[in-house]
């Protein structure tokens, strides 16, 4: 082999090895889409998948998206990822919708369910205990379900009592399972618009349809911007700034959404025009 080859060689050599060194010693981010089966098009959830895919293959091994069916298949998918990894994971992201009509906080991955209910069971839980062992107090877990971190009651309605949506129980349990994690999830909606994976205000969300100016959604429209994350260790759940997720996946807490005076504006011209009969709940 001649030298310049020789030398070119052991200089791929070198950066292969580097590259490879750094990929182990760095936190993946791991972004975890709910598998369901879906009764109509879903274009939102759509183009956040798709711009997940886009971003991960700008920030190979650092950003991770995984399509779930189940809370097993994540477990699995996850250990298979973080097996040859000599740390943690940096942010974990569950992706899935919230379900306002159920009256209490709830995410899913896949076909599994999780809410105040079962969140306590470990049975249901086991799989996600085996995602919490690549997760310490460096971690940073996100429920991307709108009202995952609801504390407030659902209003009485004509046929139905007030009832408590319990999302500090749900994060309280979840924190059991993640003991050493804080768990962030949110009092309203994540994400309709302006869009996710911004250091923006892209997980505020402003739901446009006519069904959400209904006044039983009242609760919803004063919680804009407003988290809820829980802390193991102190066991509690306290008030949480505006949280954001990066293009590489990083969940950040950004400055408190209501503190700007638009946005407080906006909230009460919202709430101002609330009317009852636009939607319609079991």
């Amino acid at each position: 082999m001649k030298p310049f080859n020789r030398l070119a060689a052991l200089l791929f050599i070198q950066i292969a090895l580097i590259s490879s060194y750094g990929l182990s010693q760095s936190r993946p981010n791991i972004f975890v889409v709910s598998r369901e089966k879906k009764k109509k098009p879903d274009f939102t959830a759509d183009y956040i998948l798709a711009r997940a895919y886009i971003n991960a293959l700008h920030a190979p091994g650092k950003f991770v998206v995984i399509r779930a069916s189940s809370s097993e298949a994540a477990a699995r998918k996850i250990e298979k990822i973080m097996r040859h990894r000599k740390t943690n994971i940096g942010s974990l992201w569950f992706d899935s919708h919230g379900h306002y009509g159920d009256r209490y906080a709830s995410f899913t991955i896949g076909r599994d369910k999780f809410s105040w209910h079962n969140i306590g069971d470990t049975n249901c839980t086991r799989h996600l205990k085996r995602i919490a062992r690549y997760c310490d107090e460096r971690t940073r877990v996100g429920l991307g379900a709108c009202y995952a971190g609801a504390d407030y009651t659902f209003p009485a309605t004509d046929t139905s009592e007030a009832v408590p949506m319990r999302g500090d129980s749900l994060l309280a349990g979840l924190g059991n399972v993640f003991s050493q994690t804080p768990i962030y999830g949110s009092k309203s909606w994540v994400m309709a618009r302006p869009g996710m994976f911004t250091r923006k205000y892209g997980l505020v969300g402003n739901m446009p349809q006519r069904r959400y100016k209904d006044v039983v959604f009242t609760p919803v429209w004063e919680s804009m911007g407003q988290w809820t994350v829980y802390h193991p260790k102190a066991d509690t759940c306290i008030p949480a700034a505006t949280v954001s997720i990066t293009r590489w996946g990083d969940i950040r807490v950004q400055e408190d959404y209501n503190s700007h005076p638009q946005n407080a504006k906006k909230i009460n011209r919202k709430k101002a025009s609330l009317q009852p009969g636009l939607a319609r709940f079991k």
